[in-house]
């Protein structure tokens, strides 16, 4: 768990495991969670994390994002972006960070 925190779930693929065509049971578990973690913990904000050289990114996008970090960048954001709309338009009380990782370990925010 993150310090401070109730809950730390993590999907694969992050932003785009919440959201995709290939795996469509994990975005419901996702907004089930996200339900959940309202309820049970009066949550008011989500971290969402996305990480560099993602394989889940590779295989939905049918190639290597990792070669390009801006494209990479541009990839996940519009991603996240998405996913903050949408938990926007289904929780509009909550806050909603976004972050890119790199394996590194250093996050960059994502506006």
């Amino acid at each position: 768990m993150l310090p401070g925190s109730s809950r730390a779930p993590a999907c694969p693929g992050a932003a785009l495991g919440a959201e995709n065509a290939k795996f469509p049971d994990w975005g419901r578990t996702f907004w089930e969670h996200v339900q959940l973690a309202i309820d049970l913990h009066h949550i008011r904000k989500i971290i969402v994390m996305d990480h560099r050289d993602c394989g889940f990114y590779k295989d939905i996008h049918g190639k290597d994002l990792a070669a390009d970090p801006k494209e990479e960048f541009e990839i996940h954001a519009v991603q996240m972006r998405r996913l903050r709309g949408d938990i926007a338009r289904r929780h509009p009380k909550l806050a909603v960070e976004l972050l890119l990782m790199g394996l590194d370990g250093k996050a960059e925010t994502v506006a």
